[in-house]
């Protein structure tokens, strides 16, 4: 219910009306006053709770606000969390391929003097002895 003042003005015309036309001047006064207070409460609580609703729409606006800022701060750390995994991998491949290139040329000397083969037999035999 929207009441500006020109709609309580007419109210009030349209409960003096009413009084003139009723013979008790004094009840009707009383009466007209007492809707005219009801009308001026009712305004004041249609205020209130338009206030209130303006008040919890904003927390909501600062609520979204936040879970948005959130939202955006775990995903940048998340990126930050795959880029530091993706840098260490990326480190560990690097040291792979150069453990790879150096062992290639150690594992064809011992090939040809044939002690990778012993090598791995003794590797072998100590494990069965170990069990």
């Amino acid at each position: 219910m929207k009441a500006g003042p020109r709609d309580l003005m007419e109210i009030h015309a349209e409960l003096l009306d009413k009084a003139k036309t009723k013979g008790n001047k004094e009840t009707t006064m009383v009466q007209i006053n007492n809707d005219y207070t009801r009308l001026l409460e009712d305004i004041a609580k249609t205020r209130e709770r338009a206030q209130k609703y303006q008040e919890r729409r904003q927390a909501n606006k600062r609520l979204q606000t936040f879970r948005g800022k959130l939202a955006y701060l775990k995903v940048e750390k998340a990126l930050k969390d795959y880029e530091v995994k993706k840098k260490a991998v990326d480190e560990a491949k690097e040291a792979y391929k150069i453990v790879e290139q150096n062992k290639a040329p150690i594992e064809k000397k011992l090939m040809e003097n044939g002690n990778l083969k012993r090598n791995t037999l003794n590797n072998n035999e100590k494990t069965q002895n170990d069990i």
